[in-house]
């Protein structure tokens, strides 16, 4: 039997030995739940820096709706401009068609040629005219009886359509072959023929072109493949003259069309519908196709087309001593002189770029 006093100590040592493993077991638990709050704190601190004040929410709020009342501003004035620019372009066609009523001209409902003041407005004007000649190309080859594009027959010539002799029409038609690559071509027609007919006047006494200084207006683009120029004539006739080139691989065309009426330009008393076509096409490597198709109109106020003797004046044929039944037949046959010396020497330009 074991002895009290020892066996005392060996309880009081098991105690003690429990106990100092409490205190152990109690550490380790106290060292993780530590370990465990301080991840905490750390989440809980980083998630607080990222978190905004309420005095920054608030500010953050004002500036997006600042934000959204100055888009809400300017939608409203985009909506505004295209009200407007709606307005204009009615006003634009009402313009076009009122022109077409009172003047009459002939059946070519797509030559709208007015421009309007507002700058989006006119640049819409610019393209849609030019785009709507360019359109009609084929159209005006075809009734104007070209030739085939790979027919080997060349012709220049004059011709007046007296069909209404209160619209008459003058018709000039060109088509030749040139030995010379489209790549030259292009630019000599363009700055040796397509300029100098803008800038022209015809000197109807010494059946003449006589090129003239004009005024170079704005096109309101950065397109340099389009001009718009003002040709002074005479103290009641101003030629605004729009050009624009249409190019493809194999094709260039060259349109013109002069403006009637530009509510940014004064008024011209009297002018003709004015309208061409310089068509070429690459055959080959060195051969291209050329073909001109220019077309005037009678004379024409906002009163309507001019009288036959008015016309005649214009052109500079006197007809006070020509009997009434004979001047018709006068006034043509010396229109086609005129045309047929108009037509030689623009083909005489068209030499003189090439040398």
């Amino acid at each position: 039997m074991m002895d009290p006093k020892l066996r005392k100590r060996l309880y009081i040592r098991q105690k003690q030995r429990l106990y100092r493993k409490k205190i152990v077991d109690e550490i380790e638990m106290l060292r993780e739940q530590s370990m465990v709050l301080e991840k905490q704190v750390a989440y809980m601190s980083a998630k607080k820096g990222t978190m905004l004040s309420w005095e920054n929410v608030a500010k953050g709020l004002e500036e997006d709706v600042l934000a959204a009342k100055q888009t809400e501003c300017a939608l409203k004035e985009k909506r505004k401009g295209y009200l407007d620019l709606i307005a204009s372009m009615v006003k634009w066609i009402a313009l076009q068609k009122g022109i077409q009523t009172s003047v009459a001209l002939p059946v070519h409902t797509w030559r709208n040629v007015t421009l309007l003041a507002g700058e989006t407005t006119r640049k819409l004007g610019f393209d849609w005219i030019t785009k709507n000649v360019h359109y009609n190309t084929n159209r005006m080859l075809q009734q104007y009886d070209f030739p085939a594009l790979n027919s080997p027959e060349t012709i220049l010539d004059f011709t007046v359509d007296m069909a209404d002799l209160e619209c008459l029409q003058y018709i000039l038609r060109c088509q030749r072959e040139l030995p010379i690559p489209l790549e030259y071509v292009v630019p000599a027609i363009r700055e040796h023929v397509i300029q100098f007919l803008v800038r022209a006047q015809w000197n109807y006494e010494d059946l003449d072109m006589q090129e003239k200084t004009v005024e170079e207006l704005d096109v309101e683009d950065d397109d340099d493949t389009m001009t718009y120029t003002s040709n002074t004539i005479s103290d009641e006739e101003v030629i605004n003259y729009l050009t624009r080139e249409f190019h493809t691989e194999n094709q260039v065309i060259f349109v013109g069309q002069n403006i009637h009426q530009d509510e940014l330009l004064p008024k011209c008393k009297r002018q003709s519908n004015r309208t061409f076509w310089f068509i070429l096409d690459r055959m080959e490597a060195f051969k291209t196709k050329l073909r001109v198709l220019y077309t005037t109109s009678h004379y024409f106020t906002s009163e309507g087309y001019v009288s036959l003797m008015d016309e005649a004046k214009y052109w500079g044929c006197d007809l006070d001593a020509i009997p009434e039944a004979k001047q018709t037949a006068k006034f043509h046959q010396y229109v086609m002189t005129m045309g047929q010396e108009f037509a030689r020497h623009g083909e005489q330009q068209i030499q003189l770029a090439f040398q």
